[in-house]
């Protein structure tokens, strides 16, 4: 009756008659990816399904099927990587493996992609997730990621640290971000100075009582690799 009270009833009438066909429409996809996932010869068209679900989630506002697309997203990913230690893999043909090189770059083409439809839902959780495995297949690929692919990365880096308040691991992000930012040939002098200024002050504004309580509320897979050593004999740590 509280619901009745509050809503209009035409708003939910509507609801109801649609809501049957965005489960259809969500199972449909579902079902497509599912079909697609083992073969690296259709990750294109697995990314192009796989986009498509997450831009109907993003253009409606349907932040629960947002999140069961992301979950189904997530779930293919694991049966990657487990399926890597099994050996009954090499019966399938074509299959997608962190092995290869091409499987693993479009594998991070839609997790970019993944995580960019997160940040706009303001999914962080999402985000943060979505983020850990791409640092994952950045260190997979044998040749370099390009210096786009990694300032876009760093940039939605910067947003979802700063959102969750680990200000260190912000302003560490907006450090490799102005890197790749300075190297870049498309970028005017002045957005470059904006973001040196950014960097600047989120440096200055980590609490100097706050530094270590970052690593141990995140996981250690964004340390610097020349902090991991200090940090672990670090006996403000333990």
């Amino acid at each position: 009756m509280m619901i009745l009270a509050n809503c209009d009833i035409d708003d939910l009438l509507e609801k109801n008659r649609l809501l049957p066909r965005v489960t259809f429409f969500m199972e449909t996809y579902k079902i497509i990816m599912d079909t697609l996932r083992q073969n690296n010869r259709l990750l294109d068209l697995y990314n192009q399904a796989a986009t498509k679900l997450l831009d109907f989630t993003h253009k409606y506002h349907c932040r629960k099927e947002f999140l069961k697309a992301s979950k189904i997203l997530h779930d293919h990913f694991t049966y990657i990587v487990k399926a890597a230690k099994n050996f009954e893999q090499n019966k399938i043909p074509y299959p997608v493996t962190l092995k290869d090189d091409e499987c693993t770059s479009k594998l991070l083409d839609m997790r970019q992609i993944q995580l960019e439809y997160a940040l706009k839902m303001e999914e962080w959780s999402d985000a943060f997730r979505t983020s850990e495995i791409i640092f994952h297949l950045i260190n997979r690929r044998e040749k370099h990621v390009s210096k786009q692919i990694l300032e876009q990365y760093y940039t939605n880096l910067a947003a979802v640290f700063w959102k969750s308040g680990n200000d260190l691991f912000h302003t560490y992000a907006l450090l490799n971000q102005l890197k790749f930012v300075r190297q870049s040939t498309t970028k005017t002098t002045e957005q470059k100075s904006v973001l040196a200024c950014q960097l600047v002050l989120s440096a200055l504004s980590v609490p100097l009582n706050n530094k270590i309580s970052n690593f141990q509320r995140l996981s250690t897979a964004y340390m610097p690799k020349d902090m991991e050593d200090a940090v672990e004999n670090s006996s403000q740590v333990r």
